[in-house]
């Protein structure tokens, strides 16, 4: 009806999100595959499937992984950044982090995509410590009010520069 139905094929997302979880090397093949995939939903298990398996998920996918920078979805983007960031060279920790900072901003982003930018920030430890200074100045109002979250993006920036402060 109007609309492309594999953007809304849950089984095929359940597959992948099985696949990313399920740490089989076997399926690490698979995973970098469907970084292109048309489902963001997709795409995002993907990623997250190649972080989970660390420095061999970032070498089967580092050019998908550094292409999804570029994706269209912010949360793709925050877990193929956080990917390089973590486990790639110098490089692709410096693009990386340009990438994590531009969406753990509450100005333009939602409290969802920044708390995960955030939480990217904040478990790579040292990797991120050349930014601390950016970090303490991300703002942590929202235009838009989250009454029951109010207090996540605070505590996590808290805890952020703690960590790196306690890494340096």
């Amino acid at each position: 009806m109007g609309h492309d139905e594999s953007k809304y094929d849950l089984e095929t997302v359940l597959v992948a999100a099985e696949d990313a979880s399920s740490l089989k090397p076997g399926k690490t093949k698979s995973l970098v595959e469907r970084l292109s995939d048309k489902n963001r939903a997709v795409r995002y298990w993907a990623a997250l499937g190649l972080f989970m398996r660390g420095k061999s998920g970032l070498k089967a996918g580092h050019d998908e992984l550094t292409a999804a920078l570029k994706d269209e979805s912010p949360s793709v983007r925050v877990i193929a950044a956080q990917v390089l960031a973590q486990f790639g060279s110098d490089a692709d920790n410096t693009i990386s982090l340009d990438v994590l900072l531009k969406h753990a901003s509450l100005d333009t982003n939602s409290i969802y995509v920044a708390m995960l930018a955030l939480n990217a920030l904040d478990e790579i430890d040292g990797r991120a410590a050349s930014v601390i200074e950016q970090i303490k100045n991300l703002p942590t109002k929202s235009k838009v009010d989250y009454p029951r979250m109010g207090a996540y993006i605070p505590n996590l920036k808290t805890k952020t520069l703690a960590d790196l402060q306690a890494s340096r």
